[in-house]
């Protein structure tokens, strides 16, 4: 263990630690990154088309971050990735026909407490919404203008 000042160092791995005032250049996490974060966080971006009818063949959305869902058709939906206390994912239906999209929670998650594994969260043509999960199963929208 020491205190190191001024330097640059590739490929760090901290385990079990904890790092202050620290500045980071394009640095890759994996793993829960916590406490005060300045400056400009890039969350990964995704296209998805939709697919399906239901949460059983709904398309997946893989990762957390930004996804740019195309395809919907009033039927045609997404499904999240397994709520994890803090995950986010930001989803904008640009579908091109001006239609709803169904977004799916995983299986035994939710969406604004509505039943659990099928129940969607119907999302208006043209309109994005940041999803937030609260916990191991419950996912929360914050709905945002037609843009």
């Amino acid at each position: 263990m020491g205190v190191y000042t001024g330097i640059t160092q590739e490929n760090v791995t901290v385990q079990g630690g904890t790092l202050y005032n620290v500045t980071l250049s394009n640095p890759t996490v994996s793993g829960a990154l916590t406490g005060d974060v300045v400056g400009n966080v890039t969350l990964p971006v995704a296209a998805v088309a939709a697919a399906g009818s239901s949460n059983t063949d709904a398309a997946a959305i893989s990762a957390y971050g930004v996804v740019h869902a195309t395809g919907a058709d009033g039927t045609k939906g997404v499904k999240l990735p397994a709520a994890a206390a803090g995950k986010i994912v930001i989803i904008k239906n640009s579908d091109a026909a001006n239609a709803i999209l169904k977004v799916y929670p995983d299986t035994g998650d939710k969406i604004n407490s509505g039943t659990a594994t099928t129940g969607s969260l119907d999302m208006a043509a043209k309109t994005s919404t940041v999803l937030v999960a609260i916990d191991a199963t419950d996912w929360f929208s914050v709905p945002l203008l037609p843009s």
